[in-house]
């Protein structure tokens, strides 16, 4: 199992840190970040801590599915 197969880091959490988040979504950065605000990966600010919403990471990898289903359906 690679690094990015064993997501158990995340179970049961909610919310997570930037780095978890990227190590799930298996993206760099600067990637991450234009996600955050491009409003497709929900977070917050808890103090001076950025947390990443755990749910919008799953919908983010599903809308990501769901469009590439369509590609090959069009196909």
């Amino acid at each position: 199992m690679t690094e990015v197969d064993d997501l158990s880091f995340l179970a049961g959490k909610l919310v997570c840190s930037p780095q978890e988040a990227m190590r799930a979504v298996n993206c760099r950065n600067t990637k991450f970040y234009e996600l955050l605000n491009d409003g497709e990966i929900e977070s917050y600010m808890d103090g001076s801590r950025r947390q990443v919403v755990v749910a919008s990471l799953v919908g983010y990898v599903q809308k990501r599915i769901d469009a590439a289903r369509k590609e090959r359906e069009a196909a």
